[in-house]
């Protein structure tokens, strides 16, 4: 298997996940910040900060726009990946563990209503 590290990229990363074209691939790190990098090239696209500690997982949405990342602060983040701006969409609470499973990226990801799920999906 080929290895390639990621411009930008430390030892510390904690978590690392492919958007579902492939293109890109995002990783949480010990400094609290979201990085993303292009797959093919290895290029740093951008930088997501607001943890407030190691962000401990990542997922990406089921259309790519969409990065979710859990810290050790205790928050769950929505970042738009199209914006590029590096600020989070919402902070949702602070009930987050380390890693995010399947059931629980499915459940903040996959939600239709994005008016009301940030608050039933903290409520569980």
């Amino acid at each position: 298997a080929a290895r390639a590290t990621p411009a930008g990229t430390r030892r510390d990363a904690r978590s690392l996940a492919f958007s579902p074209d492939g293109r890109m691939v995002a990783g949480g790190d010990r400094d609290g910040t979201v990085r993303l990098w292009d797959a093919t090239t290895g290029l740093q696209l951008s930088v997501l900060a607001g943890h407030e500690g190691p962000v401990w997982s990542v997922a990406f949405g089921p259309d790519g726009h969409t990065v979710a990342s859990g810290g050790e602060d205790g928050t769950l983040r929505l970042w738009s990946v199209l914006r590029g701006t590096g600020e989070a969409v919402d902070r949702i609470c602070r009930a987050v563990r380390r890693d995010l499973s399947r059931e629980e990226r499915d459940r903040y990801l996959n939600v239709p209503d994005e008016g009301e799920w940030p608050r039933r999906a903290c409520a569980r």
